[in-house]
């Protein structure tokens, strides 16, 4: 059996290649999560901002205000309200996908890393294997 240098130097580059990319796309992958998650504090807050507004400006008092107004004054409490609840269930469940993602990538990581060392095994396996002549 002839072993061929030239296999186990490509199953090496692939494997390589496999785990920069690997390692690329955690990297582009965490960024990207982040961003989203300080976007989604950024909303968050900007609800939780505008739900203490509504709250210490409320219009309740039916002999000022008109029944409208009222009903407008807690719609946009309800909607300030849903709106940070909102933000913050998107920003939970954001975090638990990327996790998720992340692992997925981590395990392409440790494929590649896998293949890395079954080329140098191969390699030195066959440096040391006995070499016949014809």
């Amino acid at each position: 059996m002839r072993f061929d240098p030239t296999d186990m130097e490509k199953l090496h580059a692939d494997g390589v290649s496999e785990r920069e990319t690997a390692l690329s796309r955690m990297d582009g992958l965490q960024a990207e999560s982040g961003a989203t998650i300080r976007n989604l504090d950024r909303d968050a807050a900007m609800a939780q901002r505008e739900l203490d507004l509504a709250a210490q400006f409320q219009n309740k008092d039916p002999e000022i205000f008109s029944r409208a107004e009222i009903i407008q004054s807690q719609i946009d409490r309800d909607l300030a309200t849903r709106r940070r609840d909102h933000a913050r269930s998107v920003r939970g469940i954001r975090e638990k996908l990327t996790a998720a993602e992340l692992d997925l990538i981590g395990i392409e990581r440790l494929k590649a890393d896998l293949r890395i060392k079954q080329a140098g095994r191969r390699s030195r396996r066959s440096r040391s294997a006995p070499r016949t002549t014809a």
